[in-house]
């Protein structure tokens, strides 16, 4: 469902982050905040927000919840857009087996 956001806005997105992998995770993750228009992200999007966490602990299976909190980039303009949140665990750490 979009959420109606104006540039500088605050926003704060609930999520669960979930470790599919068949081992503990443990070390950093950047998560990448997508915003579009459409209900589909474009192959070509710029994330508007990368947040890092230095230490995340998921054993296989587990989630955690999570609140982001980011300010709207002021490029954008006013109105309903869709969030897409993608986890990159590629450049920072490997699995715990």
């Amino acid at each position: 469902m979009p959420q109606f956001t104006n540039p500088g806005d605050r926003v704060k997105l609930k999520t669960l982050l979930t470790n599919v992998t068949g081992g503990r995770y443990r070390g950093p993750v950047i998560i990448n905040v997508y915003a579009s228009t459409s209900s589909t992200l474009p192959p070509n999007a710029t994330p508007i927000a990368s947040i890092s966490m230095k230490k995340l602990n998921l054993r296989a299976g587990r989630s955690k919840k999570m609140t982001l909190k980011f300010d709207f980039p002021n490029n954008l303009g006013s109105g309903d857009y869709f969030y897409f949140i993608s986890p990159d665990t590629s450049a920072v750490s490997t699995p715990v087996v």
